[in-house]
């Protein structure tokens, strides 16, 4: 029983980067982590088109991860900025990025990927998104939201599985 607190405990540990080796706000905070090892993600490429979002697939490694950060943060585009930088320092080319409503708004954000609540909470009001790929490594995509209260940001990346194959574009 207490191995499993502690694997617990140790599971909720303040991580300092995000997959893409992207250092996060300070006092962010673990809220989800799911990973599969063969998997297919669409990633969102332009924003809400009457039907849908336009979308690329990419197939490989699917790691989604969600944190979160209390109190007043700042704005969805003060959190997105700096990690945004970071991806273009590691190699990424930065292919779509929106704001709530130029995304499509409600809609946009109901035709993506989003991690279930509490995990994730995305203020219509005030949210960022952005997708970025890196050679035929894979693809990324931040979701940054802001409230009152906190601030959430989700980060989905894919890698090439292990023939080097990714999805139809």
């Amino acid at each position: 029983m207490i191995r499993a607190i502690l694997a617990l405990n140790a599971a909720l540990v303040l991580p300092t980067t995000l997959t893409a080796d992207l250092a996060l706000p300070q006092g962010a905070r673990l809220l989800s982590d799911w990973s599969s090892p063969l998997d297919s993600y669409d990633l969102p490429v332009a924003a809400f088109a009457g039907s849908g979002v336009p979308s690329r697939r990419f197939e490989g490694r699917l790691e989604r991860r969600t944190w979160s950060m209390s109190g007043a943060v700042g704005t969805a585009l003060q959190i997105l900025a700096p990690l945004r930088e970071q991806l273009r320092a590691d190699g990424y080319e930065i292919i779509f990025e929106c704001a709530d409503t130029e995304c499509g708004g409600f809609d946009f954000r109901f035709a993506i990927d989003v991690a279930p609540a509490p995990a994730m909470y995305v203020n219509l009001r005030d949210f960022r998104f952005l997708s970025a790929i890196r050679g035929e490594d894979g693809a990324l995509s931040l979701l940054v939201s802001v409230s009152p209260t906190a601030a959430y940001v989700q980060e989905i990346q894919t890698t090439a599985d292990n023939t080097g194959r990714q999805g139809e574009p």
